[in-house]
């Protein structure tokens, strides 16, 4: 009879620092929206400096 071994499964997670300068973390599906929120944040400081 053979053993079925257990697969350890990775939950996605994101864990992003600002203050300091930056520090991100990030597995799974977090690889892919860590992007999208440094876009975000970018485009969110943009806006506040052309805006005064």
């Amino acid at each position: 009879m053979s053993k079925r071994i257990p697969r350890l499964r990775t939950e996605s997670s994101l864990s992003l620092k600002v203050g300091h300068w930056f520090e991100a973390q990030a597995t799974g599906w977090g690889l892919v929206v860590l992007p999208l929120v440094l876009g975000a944040l970018l485009t969110a400081a943009l806006l506040k400096w052309f805006s005064g």
